[in-house]
């Protein structure tokens, strides 16, 4: 094994469902007339690389200085897993770190740069920037190729099943990342730390 790839959000940011419980009603407070629906689909679109985020606000109904809405919606409302930075700062003794994301680019990169994520990371993909989302296995291969390793080289950690059946497929070890009670029979952790106990790694005692 040569790289561990996470997800960002319900993994990496300690969100489960970001488009309900925080894009919705972020918008809803700036336009109620605009539905959930609407939103979500929306945020797809973008996020597929069909728009900017500067596009996405104004299809929403949310008018102003996308930079500024970007900041205001982001800040402080995608608390990082409080694992992740000891545990990716271990693995880096030993692996190459990847991210794989479905997101607004300049969302995700905006996040990853506030919570001092980049530094560890050696390649980075974000839907809206290469137009694939998961589980379409086209945005894994950008990943493999980034990193210039093949899928049995690789541990992927998610926490959506459909994504990490794909990986699976694709001859990724594929662990998910179960927050909640989904049922899956296949290999998980419900805490980032549990890495600890599956991968070889160094790793500090603090780390639990």
């Amino acid at each position: 094994m040569k790289a561990i790839i996470f997800d960002v959000m319900g993994v990496i940011v300690d969100v489960d469902d970001d488009i309900n419980e925080l894009l919705i009603p972020f918008v809803h407070d700036r336009n109620p007339k605009v539905s959930g629906e609407q939103i979500e689909d929306t945020f797809i679109s973008a996020s597929a690389g069909k728009m900017t985020s500067g596009e996405f606000w104004e299809a929403v109904g949310v008018f102003g200085n996308p930079i500024e809405l970007n900041s205001e919606y982001l800040t402080g409302r995608f608390p990082i897993d409080k694992h992740f930075l000891p545990i990716a700062n271990a693995l880096k003794q030993s692996y190459k770190i990847g991210i794989v994301s479905n997101d607004i680019s300049d969302w995700c990169c905006f996040l990853m740069d506030s919570h001092q994520v980049l530094p560890l990371v050696d390649a980075f993909v974000v839907s809206g920037a290469v137009g694939i989302r998961k589980p379409d296995a086209g945005i894994f291969k950008v990943i493999l190729d980034r990193l210039g390793l093949s899928a049995n080289q690789c541990t992927y950690v998610d926490d959506r099943i459909p994504n990490i059946l794909a990986a699976k497929a694709l001859g990724f070890r594929a662990i998910l990342f179960n927050r909640g009670s989904d049922d899956y029979d296949g290999e998980q952790i419900t805490s980032l730390a549990q890495l600890c106990d599956i991968l070889p790694l160094q790793y500090d005692a603090q780390i639990q």
